[in-house]
């Protein structure tokens, strides 16, 4: 998809600019003398998996945490301290 497009082009087939506009994607609209007229932007979300269990995740991220923890207080202590 080019990033600039007449409006004429646009309105023709605004349902296929849109449907191919992907997440964070722009097209800057032009008038008939070629000046930027509008900012078309999507606001599509990332297709992401839904999580089923997000327990068994969030204790997997924790323990990559804990592996990866260099510091000399534990992790839990650190964040807690840095909560006060």
């Amino acid at each position: 998809m080019p990033a600039t497009l007449p409006l004429k082009a646009a309105e023709r087939n605004f349902k296929r600019v849109v449907e191919c506009l992907q997440q964070g994607e722009s097209i800057t609209l032009l008038d008939a003398d070629g000046q930027s007229l509008a900012l078309l932007v999507s606001l599509r979300t990332a297709d992401r998996e839904p999580v089923e269990d997000w327990g068994a995740r969030m204790k997997a991220l924790a323990e990559q945490v804990d592996e990866a923890w260099q510091g000399e207080a534990s992790a839990i202590k650190t964040l807690s301290q840095m909560r006060r």
